[in-house]
Order: C-alpha cells, then sequence, then structure tokens
C-alpha cells in the first residue's frame, strides 16, 4: 500500500483501490463473524420472527394472500439462507406478529 506519507497529496488523504479493498475485505469477514456467532446465540424463533419484520417491512403483496406467503417463503430463503428457516416456523412467526391472521396457510 505504500508509505504513509505517499497517501497525502496537497495536505489531503488520499486513498487507492487496494486501500478500499481491504477495508472491505475486512468488514465482510467481521461481518460474517458476527451472523456466525448471532445464529448461534439466538434462537430459531427468534430468527423466524426477524425474517417475518424484515419481509412484511417491504412486501408488495396483500397480506393473507398465497404471494405474500411464497414471498416470505422465498425472502427467508435468500436472505437467511444460512438458517433453512422451515415453512413451519416462518409461519408460527407470521402468525404471532399478527402479519398473518387467515385461518388457512
Amino acid at each position: 500500500m505504500g508509505a504513509a506519507e505517499a497517501m497525502f497529496v496537497d495536505g489531503q488523504l488520499h486513498f487507492t483501490l487496494g486501500h478500499l479493498i481491504a477495508a472491505f475485505a475486512v468488514t465482510k469477514e467481521g461481518a460474517r463473524r458476527v451472523n456466525d456467532l448471532l445464529e448461534q446465540k439466538l434462537s430459531r424463533e427468534s430468527w423466524a420472527s426477524y425474517a417475518v419484520e424484515d419481509y412484511a417491512e417491504t412486501a408488495k403483496h396483500p397480506r393473507n394472500s398465497r404471494k405474500w406467503k411464497q414471498g416470505l417463503i422465498g425472502f427467508a430463503r435468500f436472505h437467511y439462507s444460512g438458517l433453512r428457516l422451515t415453512e413451519s416456523e416462518l409461519q408460527d412467526a407470521a402468525r404471532a406478529a399478527g402479519a398473518w391472521t387467515a385461518s388457512s396457510w
């Protein structure tokens, strides 16, 4: 990355592409480690609740619709993939949150 003096040009600090890549790599690894710890420490019920809450904030489909349910399952599969939340866990969390009120799932 070069000497610290070379990073200053006209009294301003300048970063190279190498600096940015290193910063992103460190941030990404830190996030992975935090995610691993959280996955171990939080209950599956909590994770399912977070998935429902996150999805409900941006869901475009009407609640209690087949599309909403499919959207939630897909959302959890993509954004919470490491947890492999089951449809049953998501249903329980959606009902507990009041996001799904229909009698049938």
